[in-house]
């Protein structure tokens, strides 16, 4: 997203997709790049269209991606005893 975009602008470009949760769109920028941004719809249905459509901000097609669930994998303990220990008693 361009570093140039303001939070209103944003907001008011994404709410037409539908209703935004409040205080939801967050804008971060790293130095010398551009920026990205962050926010929450009311209603899935609104980020789908969005996501259908795209959106251009000064000019610029910008990225549109859903947040993705976290998924944690654990590793199994390695070896034979209960608590995954290779140790033999004796």
């Amino acid at each position: 997203m361009p570093p140039t975009v303001t939070l209103a602008e944003l907001a008011a470009a994404l709410s037409e997709a539908g209703p935004l949760r409040p205080n939801s769109v967050r804008i971060k920028t790293q130095s010398n790049r551009d920026a990205y941004a962050f926010a929450e719809f009311e209603q899935p249905e609104s980020l789908r269209a969005l996501l259908a459509r795209g959106l251009v901000l000064h000019d610029r097609a910008l990225v549109l991606d859903e947040k993705k669930p976290l998924v944690f994998q654990f590793a199994r303990p390695q070896g034979r005893g209960q608590d995954g220990s290779s140790r033999r008693g004796g």
